[in-house]
């Protein structure tokens, strides 16, 4: 799978009506979406502890992104699989 960069991760956000973030940086390609799974992936590898606080506002606000959550588990290190099922 191919992590998305904090720019696309924040153009998705946005698109999901959760503006918890402004990116201040250049977002990634502006319209290119990428799967629930990769969102959550992304969110959870990120080094940028707000990117990875916003998984929380997530799964407030999209509760159907909870039936991703196992599939996204297996694709990522015990670190990241920690930090997804804290927020969650």
């Amino acid at each position: 799978m191919n992590m998305p960069s904090a720019g696309m991760l924040v153009n998705e956000l946005h698109a999901l009506d959760i503006h918890f973030i402004v990116e201040t940086t250049p977002a990634g390609a502006q319209g290119e979406k990428i799967t629930p799974q990769e969102l959550l992936a992304g969110l959870a590898k990120q080094d940028d502890a707000r990117l990875r606080l916003a998984l929380i506002g997530l799964f407030l606000y999209r509760t159907d992104l909870a039936d991703f959550v196992s599939p996204t588990l297996t694709q990522l290190d015990t670190k990241d699989q920690t930090t997804l099922k804290l927020f969650y």
